[in-house]
């Protein structure tokens, strides 16, 4: 038996295809289909030749067509304690959404993102779809743990928050010991991690973080299974393990609200609905990222759909068991797509500064009820997330969904759907540059090759 297809069984008996390097399959397309291809791969061709400033990088990973996938999204990105580079997305066979043939896949890079092994798929769910790849790094055990959500086809996201068959997500989670090159059977821990009377539930989107106890915590978020406004009460949550990934606990959910961020009750979802469009909902957080600041506390950054576009912000005083009430940080603009905040250097684990990055689309031009997802902006602070005093711009054109990560040299790395003109259906670039480009100058940044031990 090929081990590389040995099926793990779920909780609720769907079988999982594990780890492999794959080969081009003969995919059938039509003219048109394969017109598209051939335009979207001259203007990556475009892309690459574009002279780029100095201290700055960028390579296409997934494009459109590789590998018999049309469409790549959801991405998340670390760093293995051997300093390898582990670049995963989405494999999607059916289009843009996520339902159907969906596959985690997965390109590594053992020299800084100068080049890339073949795609391997990390997991695949056989005809049905494995979503939401959310890799975190136990630096004490050297081990790369990979979050996902599972469910049967045909079930989508709008079933399954509609509570309809065929399926409901399933959290399950799977590691690898040799920096990526393998993976072990996944293992299911919906019961222990998913927050009761929710439909939807799903990691990241991006990485989890190891804390410096060595907590384990994956942001995640759900739909509240209300027998209203099912669509739109998300919350932000974590889970966690403190035995290195033997067991996954349930965390604390986001679910208190500062004034001028929390949902009024009072206006039913139908005005709601009819005043904001059915997207603009005071209240509703969904993809996260998650950092350790230097005074102990938890910050997770939220993907908000307040209409005052800007990120949301709560704190947790006891490694992410509980926490505070919403807020809004007036200096990161958010277009209603995810983000990424990444810890880059510390004094308290052995760096000059304190650094933490901050990225995401920075398009303000409005397209109907919604800011383009253009413009990639890279931020930085060195007062732990209260202000933002540098940022730049690292791609004009567009950009969505992304993950940013410090680099072992110091470098910014930030894997995100890129392109000209669809994001959804064109390429996921990796894209890097240096703190003397992104400060013009001011700051030189620093190596973080020998004192790297708990961040991604």
């Amino acid at each position: 038996m090929d081990k590389t297809r040995i099926a793990a069984q779920s909780q609720c008996g769907v079988p999982v295809r594990l780890s492999h390097s794959i080969d081009a399959p003969g995919v059938r397309r039509s003219a048109a289909a394969i017109g598209t291809l051939v335009v979207l791969g001259c203007v990556v061709a475009c892309r690459a030749a574009e002279k780029l400033p100095e201290g700055v990088t960028r390579v296409a990973l997934f494009r459109p067509g590789d590998r018999g996938y049309p469409t790549f999204r959801m991405e998340a990105m670390v760093v293995s304690p051997h300093g390898t580079i582990l670049a995963f997305t989405e494999g999607r066979k059916g289009g843009s959404g996520v339902h159907g043939d969906v596959d985690l896949l997965l390109r590594r890079s053992a020299d800084g993102g100068r080049t890339w092994g073949p795609i391997q798929i990390a997991v695949d769910n056989g005809p049905n779809t494995v979503c939401y790849p959310t890799p975190l790094v136990d630096h004490q055990t050297g081990k790369i743990w990979l979050a996902m959500c599972m469910y049967r086809a045909p079930a989508n996201q709008g079933t399954i928050t509609r509570g309809e068959p065929p399926d409901t997500c399933h959290t399950w989670i799977t590691h690898s010991e040799d920096d990526g090159a393998s993976w072990k059977p996944p293992v299911e821990i919906t019961r222990d991690v998913k927050p009761p009377g929710t439909t939807w539930f799903a990691p990241g989107a991006g990485f989890g973080i190891q804390l410096r106890s060595g907590r384990l915590v994956v942001p995640c978020y759900h739909f509240d299974d209300g027998k209203e406004d099912r669509f739109r009460t998300h919350r932000s949550s974590v889970f966690y393990s403190d035995d290195h990934g033997k067991t996954w606990r349930r965390g604390g959910v986001v679910n208190r609200y500062a004034p001028g961020t929390e949902v009024d009750d009072s206006v039913s979802v139908e005005e709601r609905i009819r005043i904001s469009r059915g997207w603009f909902i005071p209240g509703r957080t969904d993809e996260a990222q998650v950092i350790e600041l230097n005074d102990g506390r938890l910050m997770m950054n939220m993907r908000s759909y307040h209409c005052s576009y800007r990120r949301a912000i709560s704190f947790s005083k006891d490694g992410g068991l509980t926490w505070s009430a919403v807020t809004l940080d007036e200096k990161l603009f958010e277009p209603i797509c995810s983000g990424s905040i990444a810890r880059l250097s510390s004094v308290r684990d052995g760096q000059m500064r304190d650094r933490i990055v901050f990225a995401n689309p920075n398009g303000r031009v409005r397209s109907g009820h919604v800011f383009v997802r253009e413009k990639l902006t890279v931020r930085l602070s060195y007062d732990e997330g209260k202000s933002w005093p540098v940022q730049r711009v690292l791609d004009p054109g567009p950009a969505g969904n992304l993950n940013a990560i410090g680099l072992p040299d110091g470098r910014v790395g930030v894997l995100y759907e890129g392109g000209s003109r669809q994001i959804f259906r064109e390429t996921i670039y990796f894209s890097t540059c240096t703190v003397n480009w992104l400060t013009r100058g001011r700051d030189r940044g620093e190596s973080l090759k020998d004192t790297r031990k708990r961040h991604p």
